[in-house]
């Protein structure tokens, strides 16, 4: 009983606590990406690029409302001009759909990135596990799942519009449809 009380009391060490709480937050901090400055900075890029594509998607509804109010009901405002507003929309929400597949693409290579090189890090953590205190005197992180999944998706996203962009220039070459 001794030696349990011991461990017990390590355990409770002030010591122990913090340097466990500080590899728990080094963990968490690495698990989140957060540590990747670069691929933060893209993600939030990427989320305003989607954020402001649903922003003009709202706008075109309400232009389409306006033109079904013009047409359906002759309902004119005269401080607007629906056809104008709905063509600079629909322009600026195919810049926007470039913009996001290009942003998404880079996103995709640099997860992928990111992943390796996580791979490589635990693989050398891995090494170290024979060195682990398996008698759990020192607090060993809980090793996340990999991205792979998430990365699959948005290659398949991006592989998708890789995919109608290349048939969309194969058919204006021939100009045949099939």
């Amino acid at each position: 009983t001794s030696q349990l009380s011991n461990s017990s009391e390590k355990a409770r060490d002030p010591r122990t606590l913090a340097q466990g709480h500080q590899a728990f937050l080094a963990a968490l901090h690495a698990g989140l990406l957060l540590d990747n400055s670069q691929l933060v900075i893209d993600l939030r890029s990427f989320l305003n690029l989607i954020d402001h594509y649903v922003a003009l998607f709202r706008r075109l509804q309400t232009i389409w409302e306006g033109l079904d109010l013009q047409e359906d009901d002759g309902v004119v405002d005269a401080f607007s001009n629906y056809a104008q507003d709905e063509t600079s929309v629909l322009a600026e929400m195919s810049r926007s759909r470039t913009l996001f597949e290009e942003a998404l693409t880079s996103l995709v290579t640099k997860l992928k990135d990111t992943e390796k090189e996580k791979e490589r890090l635990l693989s050398g953590m891995a090494s170290d596990v024979g060195q682990l205190d398996l008698q759990r005197e020192i607090f060993v992180p809980w090793r996340p799942r990999t991205m792979d999944r998430l990365i699959m998706r948005l290659d398949l996203l991006a592989g998708a519009h890789e995919r109608v962009t290349h048939d969309d220039e194969n058919e204006g070459i021939d100009g045949l449809d099939d």
